[in-house]
């Protein structure tokens, strides 16, 4: 921590502006993940005049005020959490107060992909890889039980390849995360 706190030094002393901390070791990365150092980023942030992000610990809506109070960090900022559950940021409810599911998540993303990104490759119709990766976070745990449309959505080149996926699997009514649902 001293050498991380001199280093935070440095980077406010040359200018930085704002610093978003990973309250984690650079071994501390995919199965080895481990829990998140609070204290550390706390740490980070007392020592500091600017803006202090921190990075890590994040899964559920709950944990925005959790963290913030641990470590008196000025925000917090996600990766793995909110790709697996875009809606994590409003409690997986819509404007009217709906509860939102992967199934819901997976189909807007498609939709939007469908909108939004250009649909090119050496296949007519090939939609960008980021679709496919994407599709594999919101989807992770249903595709765990469902091995048949995991392989297909490995495969999926178009669009509609990988919207086919989506809906087959909303079809078997899979068990879903249930992320920030009232009824836990």
């Amino acid at each position: 921590l001293p050498r991380t706190l001199r280093l935070c030094q440095r980077l406010q002393n040359a200018g930085c502006a704002m610093l978003t901390v990973h309250g984690r070791t650079r071994f501390q990365n995919k199965e080895t993940t481990g829990s998140c150092n609070f204290v550390g980023i706390a740490a980070v942030k007392a020592a500091m005049q600017i803006p202090v992000i921190a990075n890590g610990g994040f899964g559920a809506f709950d944990d925005v005020q959790t963290i913030l109070r641990k470590t008196g960090a000025d925000g917090i900022m996600s990766s793995e959490a909110v790709l697996e559950n875009p809606a994590v940021f409003c409690n997986n409810r819509d404007p009217d107060g709906n509860y939102i599911d992967q199934d819901r998540m997976a189909k807007e993303y498609l939709d939007l992909a469908e909108q939004y990104l250009p649909i090119t490759g050496k296949k007519a119709g090939a939609c960008p890889s980021c679709v496919k990766a994407h599709l594999f976070k919101l989807l992770h745990a249903g595709l765990q039980d469902s091995t048949d449309l995991r392989d297909k959505l490995v495969s999926a080149v178009t669009l509609e390849e990988h919207k086919a996926v989506a809906d087959a699997l909303a079809a078997r009514g899979w068990i879903q995360p249930m992320l920030n649902h009232p009824q836990l």
